[in-house]
């Protein structure tokens, strides 16, 4: 099981906006704060995390591509 080493606090539960807003929105206040505790703890973990997303976020804009043509 992992080991929590940081809290981050989501405040609003409600996100609105253009898409651009909302991603914008969603790394200000998730992934780069959650990045920032983890190195603070763990830099390896970090930097695992800041892999996955940026992977997860290659990918999805290759599906999104792949739909236009």
């Amino acid at each position: 099981m992992s080991k929590v080493i940081g809290e981050v606090n989501l405040n609003p539960s409600r996100i609105e906006g253009t898409p651009d807003q909302v991603a914008v929105h969603i790394f200000k206040e998730v992934i780069c704060p959650s990045i920032e505790e983890l190195a603070k703890n763990d830099p390896e973990a970090a930097n695992v995390f800041a892999y996955h997303i940026f992977a997860l976020a290659l990918s999805q804009f290759a599906e999104f591509l792949s739909t236009i043509n």
